[in-house]
């Protein structure tokens, strides 16, 4: 009998307590609920996962956890975002009985792409070798979008091969994550095998006064036989100019086909800078150890002007004084120069001849333009209206008057330099040339600026003298040379020939036969 009693006990007991748990989990038991069950975000924009409403029954709000880990912005697709009410261990008893209302709900994130990713190519035109294969990388600057972005050429793979010579255009694709494209073209020149490599221009040797601001890259070009736009690169990029010394800079040139070149250049940072009217130039030379001598002359062998330096107060070759328009040749050398003996006539390649000649090296002479013999009257007209132009077989050609004014002025031994500088022909700039109207036989085989009193030009400067024109030389400060005269009819302080005949200048011949 105590059996039945305590299985009839034990079983009211137990029906008690599932009557408890029904009546607990219908009234009492904890719940989440959303307020919506999904919600759509476009790609790259912002999600927060308490910017949906919900509502808990029978729980703190702390009790609540959100794991929104699984979302990703960055890629189209349907995320799960898990509301979640933390569980005793009643709850996780009922859960056996009456698995509702639950404490977990769950959110549909749909992250849509809409928009199209954009795509910008390094070049619209490429140029490539047969057999050469083009990577779809070597193509594309940048590729941007809210999502992930891959690139392709049309058919889905990442690179070409072109077999054959010829021109075709190539679609290049950016497609992101939710399947938008963006198409670019692109032209791919194919061209049989070129080995030759660019170009490198404008790389010269260079002084820079200290402090002043310096691009590694001004003036310096590239061309190439086959690509329009080689590459240019530079190491250092940059020179220090705080401090005196030199750098040497090294630019390598790469073609579309990987042909390459490179060229050192050497930038010398240096106080020994001078001013004139307001511009700065740069003292390639050293002056040091010369002494009386009253003028360096300078040979800017690129520029082909010659700019005449007097000495300053510390005795450095400052201070520009005459410019002169000259020709010189490939073979004309740079470097620093002591000058040595001077002709009055002298022989020159060819059987041709030279007057006022001073040799700078070996058979290296300032001297005029060549004459077939050695006779004033009989001038290389042709061979004269070069001047200004790359045109002498080494030596430096000058106008009779600007080669007569060195023969006259500049001591023997003076010091004469020549360098090279594309960007600035010199403080004093770069004279104007002049030209010969080789149909004037009134005038055929002379200089113009030859101060000869057989020269027919000097009857126009005698005449335009007399109108009152007058014309001075381009100096700096507008006075006379007062250097060793020189042999054969020089010129006095008074810029006339010592016969009392005006001599002319390459100003005033300019100016005369503009007049006409």
């Amino acid at each position: 009998m105590f059996f039945l009693a305590l299985l009839a006990v034990t079983a009211s007991l137990l029906l008690l307590s599932v009557c408890f748990i029904a009546v607990w989990s219908a009234t009492s038991r904890p719940s989440v609920t959303l307020d919506q069950s999904e919600v759509t975000v476009k790609a790259g924009e912002t999600f927060s996962k308490d910017q949906v409403g919900y509502t808990i029954l029978h729980a703190r709000t702390g009790d609540l956890t959100i794991d929104d880990s699984r979302v990703d912005l960055k890629r189209a697709g349907d995320y799960t975002v898990r509301y979640q009410l933390r569980k005793s261990a009643l709850e996780k008893l009922v859960e056996h009985f009456s698995p509702n209302p639950s404490v977990e709900a769950d959110l549909t994130v749909h992250v849509v792409d809409t928009d199209a990713p954009s795509i910008t190519l390094k070049k619209d035109t490429v140029v490539v070798g047969v057999g050469s294969t083009l990577k779809v990388e070597d193509l594309v600057k940048s590729a941007s979008d809210s999502t992930e972005v891959t690139t392709t050429f049309e058919d889905g793979k990442t690179e070409m091969k072109f077999d054959a010579p010829g021109t075709e255009n190539v679609k290049v694709l950016a497609t992101d994550t939710g399947g938008n494209q963006t198409s670019s073209m692109v032209t791919v020149i194919v061209k049989d095998a070129d080995l030759a490599a660019p170009v490198i221009l404008g790389a010269e040797y260079t002084v820079v006064r200290t402090g002043d601001a310096f691009d590694v890259m001004s003036g310096v070009s590239v061309t190439d036989n086959s690509d329009d736009a080689p590459q240019l690169a530079v190491e250092p990029q940059s020179v220090d100019t705080s401090q005196p010394g030199d750098t040497t800079l090294t630019y390598t040139a790469t073609d579309a086909l990987g042909n390459t070149s490179t060229v050192q250049r050497v930038v010398t940072v240096s106080s020994d800078v001078a001013q004139y009217q307001g511009k700065n130039f740069a003292i390639l030379w050293d002056a040091s150890g010369v002494t009386n001598q009253p003028y360096l002359v300078a040979v800017n062998r690129q520029q082909n002007v010659v700019t005449v330096y007097q000495q300053d107060s510390d005795g450095r070759y400052t201070v520009p004084v005459q410019v002169f328009l000259c020709s010189t040749g490939t073979d004309t050398p740079v470097g620093r120069f002591t000058t040595e003996e001077r002709y009055r006539w002298q022989t020159l390649y060819d059987d041709s001849f030279g007057q006022y000649a001073t040799r700078i090296n070996g058979h290296i002479l300032f001297h005029s333009v060549p004459y077939f013999t050695e006779n004033p009257a009989d001038l290389e007209s042709e061979e004269f209206n070069k001047l200004g132009t790359t045109a002498s077989l080494g030596c430096v050609r000058l106008c009779v008057a600007d080669a007569k004014w060195i023969y006259d002025n500049c001591p023997d031994g003076f010091p004469c330099v020549i360098y090279d500088d594309a960007n600035s022909p010199g403080p004093m700039g770069r004279p104007e040339g002049i030209q010969i109207d080789l149909s004037d036989t009134s005038k055929k085989g002379w200089d113009p600026t030859d101060p000869d009193p057989s020269n027919p030009y000097l009857t126009a400067a005698a005449t335009s003298e007399n109108a009152g024109a007058g014309s001075e030389s381009k100096t700096s400060g507008g006075e006379d040379a007062d250097g060793s005269a020189g042999t054969d009819g020089g010129s006095d302080s008074s810029g006339r020939t010592q016969d009392g005949q005006a001599a002319l200048t390459a100003a005033d011949v300019s100016r005369i036969l503009n007049e006409d």
